[in-house]
Parts: C-alpha cells; sequence; structure tokens
C-alpha cells in the first residue's frame, strides 16, 4: 500500500490572541489565526499578498501556546484537515484547518521575555539567522 503525507509547516504573524477553552472532560483547545505573506517586485512596485490560515492545537500543546498574542511571531507544523458544516442559512459550507503538533513563539527581542521552562524541554526561542527566509 502507498503512503501518504500530510504535513504543513508555517512561520508568520498570529493574527489574534489564542483563545484558550476546555472540554466538559478538562482537555485544552487553543484555536489561533496566522498569516503568512510573501512579497514580489512587479513593474518596478512591490506588491504582496498574505494568506490566513485557522489552527487548532490540543492538549500539551495548547497549553504552551497559551501565552501567544496577536502580532507575535509563530511557527507551526502540524496536519491539514477539511471540515464540513451547514452555516445559519442552511448553506453547506467547508473550510481548512491546521491540527497544530508544534506551536511555538517566536521571540524577536531581548524585551520579549520566554515563559519559564522545565528542565530538560527544548527551546521554544529560534534565532533569526537559523530561519531560512
Amino acid at each position: 500500500m502507498a503512503q501518504s503525507i500530510n504535513n504543513v509547516t508555517l512561520l508568520g504573524r498570529a493574527g489574534r490572541d489564542i483563545e484558550m477553552r476546555y472540554t466538559s472532560s478538562g482537555i485544552a483547545v487553543g484555536n489561533l489565526s496566522i498569516a503568512t505573506s510573501v512579497s514580489w517586485k512587479k513593474d518596478g512596485e512591490w506588491e504582496e499578498a498574505t494568506e490566513w490560515h485557522n489552527v487548532v492545537a490540543w492538549r500539551d500543546v495548547a497549553e504552551k501556546a497559551s501565552h501567544i498574542q496577536k502580532g507575535d511571531r509563530v511557527f507551526v507544523q502540524g496536519s491539514l484537515k477539511t471540515e464540513k458544516w451547514t452555516d445559519k442559512e442552511g448553506n453547506e459550507r467547508s473550510g481548512v484547518k491546521i491540527n497544530a503538533t508544534t506551536l511555538l513563539c517566536i521571540y524577536e527581542n531581548e524585551k520579549a521575555e520566554p515563559p519559564q521552562e522545565e528542565p530538560g524541554e527544548p527551546s521554544q526561542e529560534w534565532p533569526d539567522d537559523d530561519i531560512p527566509f
């Protein structure tokens, strides 16, 4: 049987503070929108296009990301999930979410203090010079 891959990696900006909630059984769920942009030069002028991505994180991934705020630089890894629903007017709708397996805030200066980490955890801070864009 052939294998398939459903993997997405994004580096963008949080469009709003992460929205934390808990299921009735106490499982943490975090929802966030991430903006990614690309720029190019056309006829001597710079143009830019922005894509918005809906991200959902569960359990400890959500808990560790609960401090993310609008404008923060965010690194996301996960898989794509298409959802279908019927809106209030009875129209069939669909959308794509990213189920995050990794959701990290990227700290860009000394003024931003990362949350305290437990010993042995990998750092959530990525220096800008290690990111290839």
